[in-house]
């Protein structure tokens, strides 16, 4: 999930701005939104309680390794707060999302991303009332 700064691609699902809320492509960005917003504020709590994660904002490992990270660190959170440690007051920085559109974006790859956003949109938020 990225926000509108972001190119619509097959593995990138982005809002549709402008669109009234009473429409499929509308009910598709609220939820959008909503969901990505949870996301975010995951990743801040985790950024938080690890430090380690904000390292110089560069992936460091190979994607699967830094999966297995993340897992790690989600376990060791959840365990904190059962066992009710508190986190160190440590501020939560603020990641900027809003990444400007690259122009060398090849146009099939955006003509694919649409298409998925289409489809999705057409699966999931057509009829819903």
């Amino acid at each position: 999930m990225g926000d509108s700064g972001y190119p619509q691609e097959p593995w990138l699902m982005t809002p549709i701005q402008g669109m009234p809320t009473d429409t499929p492509e509308g009910r598709y960005t609220a939820a959008l939104i909503r969901t990505r917003n949870c996301v975010e504020r995951c990743i801040g709590v985790l950024k938080n309680r690890f430090p380690c994660l904000l390292k110089d904002r560069v992936l460091h490992y190979a994607p699967f390794r830094a999966g297995q990270i993340i897992d790690a660190t989600s376990v060791l959170h959840n365990m904190c707060v059962r066992a009710n440690l508190d986190m160190e007051d440590q501020e939560e920085e603020q990641d900027d999302n809003d990444v400007p559109e690259s122009d060398a974006i090849v146009s099939n790859v955006l003509e694919q991303g649409q298409a998925r956003r289409v489809n999705i949109i057409q699966l999931y938020f057509q009829n819903v009332r």
